[in-house]
């Protein structure tokens, strides 16, 4: 008879905070649109444009 496997216990991570979860998010874009995002670098360009985007560049028509 084989013995079940199970994992070591404290082998799993811990769940991050509410806060610091990742979110799925949803855009719509044109094909023309998706293919400049695409050659910008796609996902990565995206999440460096957030990380380097402050508070103070929130004027005018790009406040959220």
């Amino acid at each position: 008879m084989e013995t079940k496997k199970t994992r070591a216990k404290g082998g799993v991570r811990k769940p991050l905070p509410i806060e610091e979860r990742a979110r799925n998010v949803f855009i719509r874009l044109t094909p023309a649109q998706y293919q400049k995002f695409f050659e910008l670098g796609g996902i990565d360009w995206l999440r460096h444009q957030i990380n380097i985007t402050t508070p103070s560049d929130w004027t005018g028509d790009n406040a959220p």
